[in-house]
């Protein structure tokens, strides 16, 4: 079975040959079934195009489940964190304290607990620290819409932008 292009441009050597002169009835015949297999291969690519397009539907929505599970395990994990630091910075010190010997040592049939004092999170006032600790970021990066913007209208005036090309495509709009 042919392709489209290769009945496209067997209808295109046909129209060439029968450009100037009258067309005769094997040629319009020929000229009729081959618009006919364009159309039909048309079709197919429309049908096969609207399948591809509801294939993306599912996956975004799939992409959308699964990024909500995402989101939900790791609500879970925050939680699971966060239960696990009360009971390692809260409730352990606190029964250590108490019920640990003078050392700060306590231990149950699966662990050792020895209770000890380290420095925590520093906490700063931004208004007030002096500078040495203090750092700069400077992030750059290229604002692509505004240079796609400027390419498009410099390419409409007929200049040129350094660093900057965009070409013309040729796309098909559906409907």
């Amino acid at each position: 079975m042919a392709t489209t292009q290769e009945i496209l441009k067997q209808l295109l050597e046909l129209e060439e040959t029968i450009e100037n002169k009258v067309e005769s009835q094997h040629e319009r015949d020929t000229r009729n079934t081959l618009q006919l297999e364009i159309q039909q291969k048309v079709e197919s690519i429309d049908e096969f195009l609207v399948e591809v397009r509801k294939r993306e539907f599912i996956m975004d929505a799939s992409i959308e489940a699964l990024k909500e599970e995402e989101d939900r395990l790791k609500t879970r994990r925050r939680a699971l964190t966060r239960t696990k630091d009360w009971f390692n910075q809260k409730l352990l010190p606190f029964v250590i304290e108490k019920l640990g010997d003078e050392d700060g040592v306590w231990e149950t049939n699966i662990a050792r607990y020895k209770l000890y004092e380290t420095y925590g999170e520093v906490k700063v006032d931004p208004s007030l620290v002096d500078d040495k600790y203090k750092k700069v970021e400077i992030r750059e990066s290229v604002d692509k819409s505004k240079a796609r913007k400027d390419a498009m209208n410099a390419h409409k005036n007929g200049k040129l932008i350094k660093g900057i090309s965009i070409e013309r495509l040729k796309r098909v709009r559906r409907s």
